[in-house]
């Protein structure tokens, strides 16, 4: 019986002990010490794009690269990327080779089956006369790289090409992110033609294009707008439109499921919904994001806090 009364006032003292840690430490203080203290994971990449200054200054944008930099700082702060596992490539830095190389080099190289990759690229799209015959309206979208010349149609990206790069990476959790023209078709702002092209926006897409390339489960994309709508920038928002709520949706009133993870598809229809809701209100014309998914499982992205993000690409 000694034993017994000894035991039950120890477990008295437990629970005393916690009911004074609860009084002086509010719970919510607690729990954010649990939640904030993510550590990075080994097995995320990403390659991060955006061009703002091309090669030829008439094609510039004024918020790309600050896209690519603003996701870049969430990828790091959110998404449990360590830094060596992230590579930004902004303005002269995303010319055509130096996006091959670090797709079918250092993610080819350095990632497996069970990671995470994710492209994100935010700049200029365009089209060009099909080559090998399998557009239906002859005609390839493309993604256009620092350094393109529009005399030249090799110095751009077709969707073909594209499509290689990623079907030959071994990882089967790959996320693509396209803030660009012809993510879903017409161009940023007024758009590029190529010499030759006549104006008007036809209903073909990048995104469609790349995953009839893409036999394999196992990626996913997510794009800017529809195929005959327009990917805006806003000076208001000082970002492109979709990259600016793409940020912003990491947030608690995305996590649909409470668990503190913001996967593919919340990010998406959040995204989704305030893009479209943004762009319909006050440019009076409609933006609406979309998602084209093959990975079975849910793609774990963001990692909440206690504390709401910051809008951390407004400027200051």
């Amino acid at each position: 019986m000694k034993n017994i009364q000894y035991y039950s006032i120890i477990d008295i003292l437990i629970k005393f002990l916690f009911f004074l840690i609860f009084l002086i430490i509010p719970p919510s203080q607690i729990l954010r010490a649990q939640v904030t203290s993510f550590s990075p994971l080994n097995d995320r990449y990403a390659l991060v794009i955006g061009i703002s200054s091309y090669q030829d200054i008439k094609n510039n944008l004024q918020y790309a690269r600050k896209d690519a930099e603003d996701f870049y700082k969430v990828l790091k702060k959110y998404g449990r990327f360590k830094e060596e596992n992230i590579i930004l490539l902004v303005d002269n830095n995303a010319n055509r080779e130096g996006i091959r190389k670090n797709i079918e080099g250092w993610l080819k190289n350095n990632t497996k089956e069970s990671d995470l990759v994710i492209i994100f690229f935010s700049g200029h799209g365009s089209q060009i006369e099909d080559i090998d015959g399998d557009e239906i309206d002859s005609l390839d979208e493309c993604l256009l790289p620092y350094d393109y010349n529009s005399k030249d149609n090799s110095s751009v990206i077709v969707d073909d090409l594209f499509a290689y790069w990623v079907r030959n990476l071994r990882s089967n959790k790959i996320l693509i992110i396209f803030d660009n023209c012809y993510s879903g078709g017409a161009a940023k702002q007024k758009g590029i033609l190529m010499p030759g092209m006549k104006g008007g926006i036809v209903k073909d897409a990048f995104s469609p294009d790349i995953f009839r390339e893409v036999p394999k489960k196992g990626t996913s994309l997510i794009a800017a707008c529809k195929a005959d709508q327009v990917s805006f920038e806003s000076d208001s928002l000082c970002n492109g439109l979709f990259t600016y709520f793409l940020i912003n949706s990491i947030d608690s009133k995305t996590d649909n499921d409470f668990n503190n993870i913001i996967d593919a598809q919340e990010l998406f229809y959040s995204t989704r919904k305030k893009t479209l809701a943004f762009s319909t209100k006050e440019l009076k014309r409609k933006q609406e994001p979309i998602f084209i998914d093959q990975i079975e499982d849910k793609l774990s992205l963001f990692y909440l806090p206690i504390e709401e993000p910051k809008e951390i690409n407004k400027k200051k």
